[in-house]
């Protein structure tokens, strides 16, 4: 065999085992990538790429104006126990959160002011779970700080004054007169009927009457669409008094220039707050969970309100 001959013949072997070699490197890599992509890593990998772009573990909340505060703290609290869930809130009027989701929002949780706007859509077939109360409120009335005697105003929240008409009455009185302005909610919405519920019960007491009601509607200069509307009104000056929730006489925007007058407890007019599922996933009813646990009530307490009522009809519960 010539020298080229033999040069021909260890290279035809030489590159054979080079071929070899590499379709060798190539099946251990396939391998190696198909050993990495195993059911439980593609799923990590899945869960990763979710959670990422906040898809996973995140939630809209619709909720009632009045829970604005507290439901901020409560959010983070919830994502704290819980890492890597995401809470995102919006917060309006009950009536009109309902309207948006009767009209095709996407939400996974609405916690509603009253009744009513749960109700209206569980008879749609809009919600994914039975609504449970969660808390429940108390109506106060709110008068900007140049109205009536200060004095006077912080005598009627003394516990010991709180069932006594005729302080309440002077209140009311001053509100009445003509030239006064007063806000009120809209009546549909939660805090409009619980004041048209009030006044009901005003008209119907003896010391009160129904004639002061009248003039304290004449004396309307304003329906708002949601609770933190007619206590800010209030707040800035725009109003002499409005009826209000006692957790909203509490918050920032409030807490300056107005005065907080209790109602006596034969007016009481409790608010009951429900809360239901939009969709069905875990995250939605863990939300809810937490919501009624020892650690969200306690928030909840925080911020003024009580716990819940139990009341499930839509109408105000009276006492």
């Amino acid at each position: 065999m010539t020298s080229r001959s033999t040069w021909r013949s260890a290279a035809t072997t030489n590159g054979s085992w080079c071929k070899a070699v590499a379709a060798c490197v190539l099946a251990a890599s396939f391998l190696g990538l198909v050993a990495c992509s195993s059911p439980e890593s593609s799923a990590e990998a899945g869960q990763a790429g979710e959670n990422l772009n906040g898809r996973q573990d995140a939630i809209t909340v619709f909720a009632a104006s009045s829970l604005a505060t507290a439901f901020q703290e409560i959010s983070e609290a919830y994502e704290s126990n819980y890492p890597g869930n995401r809470v995102i809130l919006n917060f309006d009027g009950s009536q009109r959160l309902r309207t948006q989701l009767e009209h095709g929002a996407a939400a996974d949780v609405f916690a509603s002011a009253d009744w009513a706007q749960m109700d209206a859509l569980q008879e749609k077939g809009l919600l994914a779970g039975n609504p449970t109360t969660f808390a429940s409120n108390r109506l106060v009335l709110l008068l900007a700080a140049e109205v009536g005697n200060p004095a006077e105003g912080s005598a009627l929240q003394d516990p010991k004054t709180q069932g006594m008409v005729g302080g309440f009455a002077r209140q009311l009185s001053l509100l009445s007169q003509p030239g006064r302005k007063i806000v009120l909610g809209q009546p549909q919405v939660p805090i409009g009927r619980y004041s048209e519920a009030l006044m009901e019960q005003i008209a119907e007491d003896p010391s009160l009457g129904p004639d002061l009601v009248e003039n304290l509607f004449a004396n309307v200069v304003s329906r708002e669409s949601s609770v933190r509307g007619v206590a800010q009104k209030v707040a800035l000056g725009e109003a002499d008094g409005g009826i209000t929730y006692a957790t909203d006489a509490l918050t920032e925007y409030t807490s300056r220039g107005v005065r907080v007058v209790e109602l006596p407890d034969s007016l009481s007019v409790q608010a009951t707050y429900p809360v239901a599922p939009l969709a069905r996933t875990v995250s939605a009813n863990r939300f809810i969970e937490f919501l009624l646990s020892e650690k969200g009530q306690h928030i909840l307490g925080n911020h003024g309100f009580g716990p819940p009522s139990g009341i499930r009809s839509g109408d105000p519960d009276i006492r």
